[in-house]
């Protein structure tokens, strides 16, 4: 408006002084373990895809990894050996190290074992081999959580993202301390 009408610049900076509005901000849904366990027990583990979907839902609450952290992860990134910890790059790529729980190392073990990957591959694909999309985990994600709720009606109120899962895992270290 300022170009147009350079006479009304000063009813432009009144306009843009006027303060935002602000909305509520609702509490950030978290999982507990028992909810979280309900989750995990839902993907088939005899299937390739069950399989991967088991292993990235558990390592999003081991790690509490961001969802395009766990996505963009490479085999080359994940220590096996004692003391087991992945390498994770995330926003702005700020590196850190996370440790990995027995039961996550081997879950990831035996989704290579099943679908081998190089090095420098991402770990987890589609069924075609390609990089799995952050939607895709979503509306995977939303079928488990819906499944689940019938055995954890909890699950009935809440929006689960993959996003949760990094809640979750703050919520349950916190707790442990």
């Amino acid at each position: 408006m300022a170009t147009k009408d350079p006479a009304s610049i000063a009813q432009c900076v009144e306009i843009l002084n006027i303060p935002i509005k602000r909305a509520p901000v609702s509490e950030p849904c978290y999982l507990d373990p028992p909810e979280v366990a309900a989750i995990l027990a839902q993907p088939d583990r005899s299937t390739l895809e069950g399989m991967r979907d088991h292993a990235l839902l558990s390592f999003l609450y081991n790690s509490g990894a961001r969802i395009q952290e766990a996505l963009d992860m490479c085999p080359k990134a994940i220590r096996f050996d004692s003391p087991s910890c992945v390498r994770l790059t995330g926003k702005g790529r700020k590196e850190r190290i996370c440790p990995l729980w027995p039961e996550t190392v081997m879950l990831l073990k035996k989704l290579l074992e099943r679908q081998p990957r190089a090095p420098d591959q991402r770990l987890f694909v589609n069924r075609y081999g390609e990089p799995l999309s952050a939607s895709g985990v979503r509306f995977r994600l939303i079928a488990y959580v819906k499944a689940a709720a019938e055995t954890m009606p909890s699950l009935q109120t809440k929006h689960v993202t993959p996003h949760s899962f990094r809640h979750a895992t703050a919520v349950t270290l916190y707790r442990r301390a």
